[in-house]
């Protein structure tokens, strides 16, 4: 959660090269990925970010919109709005059904 709080927050990210953490990040995009959990990486990742605004900028901002256009109050509402719609599309046809019978 704390990476998603970071990317509504528009900070970049340093985390472990993980499958889940590599996707929710872009491949990357939205801060560093740090192979494993050896702390040099993490240090170097976090050197990186420091002496480099316009990059740490860019990532926050990249984060940011990643977060809006997958987990921002729109998406999420219109998400669950087709999950209504599917389930009362199936409600509706077994109704159907029921009736016809």
């Amino acid at each position: 959660i704390s990476i998603l709080e970071a990317m509504r927050a528009g900070l970049p990210v340093i985390a472990s090269e993980l499958p889940g953490i590599r996707e929710q990040l872009g491949d990357g995009l939205c801060g560093v990925l740090v192979k494993g959990s050896d702390p040099r990486g993490f240090a170097d990742a976090l050197r990186k970010l420091a002496a480099d605004a316009p990059a740490r900028a860019l990532a926050g901002e990249a984060g940011r919109l990643r977060w809006e256009g997958t987990y921002g109050l729109e998406r999420m509402v219109g998400a669950i709005w087709m999950v209504y719609q599917r389930v009362l599309a199936r409600v509706r046809h077994a109704d159907a059904r029921i009736s016809a019978s």
